[in-house]
């Protein structure tokens, strides 16, 4: 079934991330012309996702500093859809600042 037209709606949220910073979560829905949701499209805010954006980097970035090829692999961990490697953990500690038991924690929640 097609939507042959919709209207699409943006939310915009802000809220803090620690240390003085906000991040911004766009909340994008899709309705079609009885009023239904045709496309919700939100990423929630793990723990890795919110330490991530206090730190400013964008996945790309964070997975370039994680050695690896594209963001889509850190993509798939920050989301939850793949576990990380001991070895990863250990990288995102460092990188994040904190300790690899912190960053199972973010991970396991």
């Amino acid at each position: 079934m097609g939507v042959e037209e919709c209207l699409t709606v943006r939310t915009i949220c802000a809220y803090n991330v620690g240390e003085g910073r906000k991040a911004i979560l766009s909340i994008d829905r899709a309705f079609d012309d009885k009023g239904e949701i045709t496309m919700p499209a939100m990423h929630p805010v793990t723990p890795l996702r919110k330490r991530r954006l206090a730190l400013g980097l964008s996945q790309a970035a964070l997975a370039q500093r994680l050695g690896f090829r594209t963001h889509s692999h850190y993509s798939r961990i920050e989301s939850g859809e793949r576990d990380p490697q001991p070895e990863t953990i250990e990288r995102l500690a460092r990188v994040f600042g904190v300790k690899a038991e912190t960053v199972k924690e973010w991970v396991r929640s």
